[in-house]
C-alpha cells in the first residue's frame, strides 16, 4: 500500500422511525450492512451532559468511563459483518486502516464517535485506526465559486506582546517560491502583514 491507509467507510444514520441504527461499511475488500439497536446502557443525554460539563471543567471523566462508553459506541456499530469486515481490512494492510465516519443527523454527530474503544484501545489513539469525520458533498449541489483575478493573499504574522517574536521569514520565502508563477504573471497578489503592521 505504499505507506497509504486503506480507507474503511463507515456510515451511520437513524432508521425512518429513530428506534434504531443504520449502519453501513465499505472498504477495498467489500461492503457490510446491518440495522442495529441503539443500545447504550445509560440515556444518551446523560453521557452528552457528562461529557459536556468535563469540557467546561465543571467535573471530571474517570478513563474508565471513557472506556465504558466508547465500548458500548464499538458494539452497537461493529456488529456481526461490520465487525468481521472490519477485522479482515485490518488483516489486509501493515499500515493501518483510516475509518471514515459519515454521520449527518445532527442528534447522532454530536455523539463523541472518537471514543470508539474495541475493548483493546481506543481507536482514534493508534496510528494503525486514525478516526475521521467525513461529510458528504452532493455534487448537483455544489456551485463552483467564480474566482477574479488576481487572487490576493493575506499573510499575516502575530508578534504577541511580552513573546520572543516569531520567525516567519523563512514561512514568507517558501510561500512566495511556491507561489511564484502567479506573483510573476500578475494573476496573484501577496500581502504581507508582519509584526506591529497586524
Amino acid at each position: 500500500m505504499n505507506g497509504e491507509y486503506v480507507c474503511f467507510k463507515l456510515a451511520v444514520s437513524y432508521s425512518s422511525d429513530k428506534t434504531q441504527l443504520l449502519v453501513s461499511a465499505n472498504s477495498d475488500i467489500g461492503s457490510a450492512s446491518e440495522t442495529v439497536e441503539f443500545t447504550l446502557t445509560q440515556d444518551l443525554n446523560t453521557w452528552l451532559r457528562h461529557f459536556a460539563k468535563a469540557a467546561g471543567g465543571c467535573s471530571s471523566l474517570e478513563s474508565g468511563e471513557l472506556q465504558e462508553f466508547g465500548s458500548q459506541l464499538f458494539n452497537c456499530v461493529f456488529q456481526s459483518s461490520i465487525k468481521e469486515l472490519f477485522r479482515q481490512t485490518k488483516m489486509m494492510v501493515s499500515t493501518g486502516v483510516r475509518i471514515d465516519l459519515q454521520i449527518e443527523e445532527p442528534e447522532l454527530s454530536n455523539i463523541p464517535w472518537e471514543l470508539i474503544h474495541d475493548g483493546t484501545s481506543f481507536l482514534a489513539l493508534s496510528p494503525k485506526t486514525p478516526v475521521i469525520r467525513c461529510t458528504r458533498i452532493d455534487d448537483e449541489h455544489v456551485q463552483p465559486n467564480g474566482i477574479s483575478r488576481p487572487v490576493q493573499i493575506l499573510f499575516a504574522g502575530a508578534k504577541p506582546w511580552g513573546k520572543v517574536p516569531l520567525k516567519l521569514g523563512g514561512q514568507l520565502r517558501r510561500i512566495c517560491q511556491a507561489l511564484r508563477e502567479g506573483i510573476a504573471d500578475g494573476s496573484v497578489i501577496l500581502h504581507p502583514a508582519l509584526g506591529e503592521e497586524v
